[in-house]
């Protein structure tokens, strides 16, 4: 286990919070925030797709934006019908 690793879980963290792993949590399917590196692809309003260190996060759906980015995370808010890792 490397030392990140091992730090997060003497300090009960969550995953990824010292490794700069994403993390992704969806609220109602209406609003999505992932934490962690990412870079946008592509930014539609059917689709909405992020490079993140594990790989592209795509988010599909109606009406979808990109309501906040930076290089630390993005929330995307609109009607989300599915979220694929390719």
């Amino acid at each position: 286990m490397r030392v990140r690793q091992r730090m997060e879980a003497l300090l009960d963290l969550p995953r990824g919070s010292l490794t700069g792993e994403a993390r992704l949590e969806i609220y109602a399917g209406r609003m999505a925030v992932m934490d962690g590196h990412c870079a946008v692809l592509d930014c539609e309003e059917d689709v909405i797709r992020l490079r993140t260190g594990g790989g592209v996060l795509c988010f599909r759906g109606r009406e979808l934006r990109l309501a906040a980015f930076s290089a630390g995370g993005a929330t995307v808010e609109g009607r989300l019908c599915a979220v694929e890792f390719e």
